[in-house]
C-alpha cells in the first residue's frame, strides 16, 4: 500500500546511501514545482537538483501530489495534472542512469506492497533501455515467493513495461533471451508473448534461442513463430529453421506437432526427410501437422499416405544426385530446343526450386528474346522472389515480348497488380 511508502523511503535518504538526509531537497522539489509553469523549464529545474532529488521526485510520481509535511510556505496538498506528472517522470528519468537503476533495484530487493511493484514497473517501462531488464523482471517476482507463480497483476504490468521497453530501445528485443537466464520461471511465458509480438528478424531469432532452455515452452514458442507474419521477413532466417528443425526428433508428441506445423510455415525444405518419416507417426496430431507441412512446402497433396511420401522423395533426391548437375548446367548456358528440355526436368522438382532460380537468373540478361521469354516464365512458376530486381530491369529492354513477360512473372511472384512501367515496380517495396 502507498502509506508505507514514506517507511520505505525513508531507507534511501540517510548517509549510508549517498543521499542528503536534509528535508531542504524535499522543500526544493515541492518549490519548484509549485512555481514553475513552463514544462521545459520545470524538467531543467528538477534535474539540476541531482541525485538527491530521486527518492522525492519517485515519491511524487508515486503519489501524484507533493505531500502538506514538504511545503513550509503553504497550507494545502499540491495534486499534480498529467503534464507535471509527465515532467517529472522525464527528469527522473534524466537523473544519473547507475543512481536511478541502483534506487529502483533497493525497492524491487525490499519494498512488498504489490502496488508499489507496478507502478516502478510502469516507470521503468517508461524510462529504462535494454539494461533496464533484470531490474524489471526482479519488480515483478515478489518477495514472499521468488520461485513461486506470478500473481497475474504483476505478470501484465511486467509484459506492459517490457513492451514499451521494446518499443523504445531496439536493442531490447536481443538481449530478451537473457532473461530466460535470470528471470522467475512464472514470468517466461510472458516473454515469449512479447518476443511473439514484436516484428521484425530479430524477435523471430530471439525466440529460436529460447527453444529448449524450458522444453515445457517449447510448443508455446513454437506456436507463436508459426502465427508470425511471412510478409515482413521475420520468418525467413536459417538460424530459426535451424532451431525449429532440431525439435522434429522430440520424444513429446505435442513438441513433434508444434515443430511439424512451423517447418511448413518456414518452408523449411531441409526438414523434408524428418516431416516424411513424420507421415506415419503414431500420434494422429503429428501425422496431421506432418502431412499438412509437407503439402506447404512441396505444394503436393499425398495427405498421410506415408509410401507416397516416401517414394516421391527418394525420387526427388535421385535426381538431385544424379540428374541436377547437368540440367543446372543446361539451364545456364543452352538455347533454343535444349533449354526447353532442361526447364521441364526442372520444374517437376519441388525442392530447393531457389538452386534451380538462381541458375536462371543471369540469363534474363541474354541477348535472346526468346530466352529470357522462357526464363521470366520459369521464375515466375518457381516463386523466385529474390529475382524480383532483375525481372525489374527486365521492364527496360527494348524487346516488347520481354517486357510483357517479366511484368508477368513480377505479377505472379509478388501479386501485386501494378502497370507495367519500370518507374513504378522500382518505386513498390519488393515484398
Amino acid at each position: 500500500m502507498l502509506h508505507i511508502l514514506p517507511v520505505f523511503l525513508a531507507l534511501f535518504v540517510g548517509p549510508q546511501t549517498g543521499y542528503d538526509s536534509d528535508d531542504a531537497i524535499r522543500e526544493n522539489v515541492a518549490r519548484v514545482l509549485a512555481k514553475t509553469r513552463d514544462p521545459i523549464e520545470l524538467r531543467r529545474s528538477l534535474v539540476f537538483l541531482g541525485k538527491n532529488a530521486i527518492p522525492p521526485l519517485f515519491e511524487v510520481w508515486l503519489k501524484g501530489y507533493v505531500p502538506l509535511e514538504w511545503r513550509s510556505d503553504a497550507g494545502y496538498v499540491m495534486t499534480l495534472n498529467e503534464d507535471q506528472l509527465s515532467v517529472v517522470m522525464s527528469a527522473f528519468g534524466s537523473l544519473p542512469e547507475e543512481q536511478v537503476y541502483g534506487f529502483l533495484g533497493d525497492i524491487a530487493r525490499t519494498e512488498e506492497s504489490r502496488e508499489v511493484r507496478i507502478k516502478t514497473m510502469e516507470l521503468v517501462g517508461e524510462i529504462g533501455n535494454a539494461r533496464a531488464l533484470r531490474l524489471l523482471a526482479l519488480l515483478a517476482t515478489p518477495l514472499e515467493a521468488p520461485n513461486g507463480a506470478i500473481p497475474r497483476s504483476l505478470r501484465l504490468a511486467f509484459g506492459t513495461a517490457l513492451q514499451r521497453l521494446c518499443e523504445q530501445d531496439v536493442i531490447t528485443t536481443r538481449h530478451l533471451r537473457e532473461l530466460f537466464v535470470d528471470a522467475a520461471r512464472g514470468l517466461m511465458a510472458t516473454i515469449v508473448q512479447v518476443l511473439s509480438e514484436e516484428p521484425g528478424p530479430e524477435a523471430a531469432r530471439s525466440l529460436a534461442a529460447l527453444l529448449g532452455r524450458q522444453p515445457k515452452l517449447d510448443p508455446l514458442i513454437l506456436a507463436k513463430i508459426a502465427a508470425r507474419e511471412r510478409s515482413a521477413n521475420s520468418l525467413d532466417d536459417e538460424d530459426l529453421r535451424t532451431a525449429v528443425r532440431s525439435l522434429l526428433n522430440s520424444s513429446n508428441p505435442l513438441v513433434l506437432a508444434s515443430a511439424a506445423r512451423a517447418s511448413g510455415i518456414l518452408v523449411d525444405e531441409k526438414a523434408t526427410e524428418d516431416l516424411v518419416a513424420l507421415v506415419d507417426h503414431r500420434d494422429s496430431s503429428v501425422r496431421r501437422n506432418a502431412s499438412s507441412a509437407l503439402k506447404h512446402i512441396t505444394g503436393l497433396g499425398f495427405g498421410q499416405d506415408g509410401r507416397q511420401w516416401s517414394k516421391w522423395f527418394d525420387a526427388e533426391m535421385d535426381w538431385w544426385e544424379d540428374k541436377s548437375r547437368d540440367v543446372l548446367v543446361a539451364l545456364e548456358t543452352a538455347g533454343g530446343v535444349d533449354l526447353s528440355r532442361a526447364l521441364v526436368s526442372a520444374l517437376k522438382r519441388r525442392l530447393f526450386r531457389d538452386r534451380i532460380a538462381a541458375s536462371l537468373v543471369l540469363r534474363l540478361r541474354d541477348r535472346d528474346p526468346d530466352c529470357v521469354r522462357l526464363v521470366c516464365a520459369a521464375l515466375a512458376q518457381l516463386g523466385a522472389h529474390f529475382a524480383v530486381g532483375d525481372l525489374i530491369g527486365c521492364l527496360e529492354n527494348q524487346e516488347i515480348e520481354v517486357r510483357e513477360a517479366a511484368w508477368k512473372a513480377l505479377r505472379a511472384i509478388t501479386g501485386k497488380d501494378l502497370p507495367m512501367s519500370y518507374a513504378a515496380w522500382a518505386e513498390a517495396p519488393r515484398r
